[in-house]
C-alpha cells in the first residue's frame, strides 16, 4: 500500500488532574468566610473596604493558587483506528456485564490499557513535567478518585469515538463584529 499525499494528526485534547484534594475543601471554607465578611460589612456601611472582606478575599485567592499549583495537565491523543480496534478486542466483554457488552469490551480493562496509552505529554503550572507513563501511571491511577478516573476515560472515548470538527467561538466572533463595528 503507497503512501498518501495527505498527513493526518490525531486529534488531542487536556485532562487536568488536581494532587492536592484538600484544596477544593479549603476553597469552599475560605469562600463561605468571604461571604460571611461581605455581610458583616454589609450591615454595617461605614465597613466598606473592611479589612476582613480584604483579608478574607486574600486567603480564597492564597488557595485558589495552591490549587492551581497542584494540577497536573494530562494532554492524550487518539490512537489510531488499527489500534483502537485492537485493543477492543484483546479485552472481550464480561458475559455478565450489560455495559461491557453494550461497549463492546472489558471496560475495566480496556481502560487501565487505553489511558496510559493516550498520554503524550505532563505540564504543570505550564511547564512539562517528567512523567513516565510504565513508572508513574499505575500508582497515581490507582490513589485517584473515581471521578477523577473517569475523567481520563471519557477523555479518550471523545478522541476515538467522537466527531473531530472545525470549532465556533461564539466569544470570539462576537468580539470580532464588536472590533469591525468600532473601526468601521
Amino acid at each position: 500500500m503507497g503512501k498518501s499525499k495527505f498527513r493526518i494528526s490525531l486529534p488531542e485534547r487536556t485532562v487536568d488532574l488536581c494532587l492536592d484534594g484538600q484544596a477544593q475543601a479549603d476553597w469552599e471554607a475560605a469562600e463561605a468566610a468571604l461571604e460571611a465578611a461581605r455581610k458583616t460589612a454589609l450591615q454595617d456601611a461605614r465597613m466598606a473596604g473592611s479589612p476582613a472582606v480584604d483579608e478574607a478575599a486574600r486567603h480564597v485567592r492564597d488557595v485558589e493558587e495552591r490549587m492551581a499549583d497542584s494540577i497536573l495537565t494530562f494532554r492524550l491523543r487518539a490512537m489510531r483506528r488499527a489500534d483502537w480496534a485492537a485493543t477492543l478486542t484483546k479485552y472481550p466483554p464480561a458475559e455478565d456485564s450489560a455495559a461491557d457488552q453494550r461497549f463492546g469490551a472489558n471496560r475495566e480493562a480496556f481502560f487501565a490499557e487505553a489511558i496510559p496509552a493516550s498520554i503524550v505529554g505532563v505540564t504543570q503550572a505550564g511547564e512539562p513535567v517528567e512523567f513516565d507513563v510504565e513508572a508513574d501511571w499505575d500508582d497515581l491511577a490507582e490513589n485517584m478518585t473515581d471521578h477523577q478516573y473517569n475523567a481520563f476515560a471519557e477523555a479518550v472515548l471523545q478522541l476515538n469515538r467522537a466527531e473531530v470538527s472545525v470549532p465556533f467561538s461564539a466569544a470570539a466572533s462576537r468580539t470580532i463584529r464588536r472590533s469591525e463595528k468600532g473601526s468601521s
